[in-house]
């Protein structure tokens, strides 16, 4: 599935903490939003991965290359400076399912019929 429901980010959410857990990181969720697109609806996501490099770059490969629709929006890596602990903030978006309000969708075309106009009265024959 490419896209998460408003109804199961919080299991999308720990999904993403279970990865970097299992690659040896620490997946800190900062804050999460709805986008206000209609047409696109989506989820904007901060995040900070800690670890060693190595794990930290799994770590956000691995959610990159996740089976859902998620962009990298913006990317910060850092160190503490004692070469082990390194630390990434992560801004992206994930696409959701998240209801379109029926106020922004075009009116349904509606069919109406018009009563035809009698024929003509001719001298031929109606032949089909």
């Amino acid at each position: 599935n490419y896209f998460v429901s408003e109804k199961n980010i919080v299991a999308f959410l720990t999904e993403l903490q279970a990865r970097g857990e299992s690659l040896g990181t620490r997946v800190n969720v900062l804050s999460v939003a709805a986008g206000k697109d209609t047409i696109r609806p989506a989820l904007t996501i901060s995040l900070r991965v800690e670890g060693t490099f190595d794990a930290v770059m799994r770590t956000i490969g691995s959610i990159e290359h996740s089976p859902y629709a998620i962009t990298l929006t913006s990317f910060a890596l850092a160190s503490s400076g004692q070469g082990v602990a390194w630390s990434a903030a992560l801004g992206l978006t994930v696409g959701s399912t998240g209801a379109v309000s029926t106020s922004t969708l075009p009116a349904s075309p509606t069919t109406t019929t018009a009563p035809v106009p009698p024929k003509a009265n001719t001298s031929q024959p109606n032949t089909l």
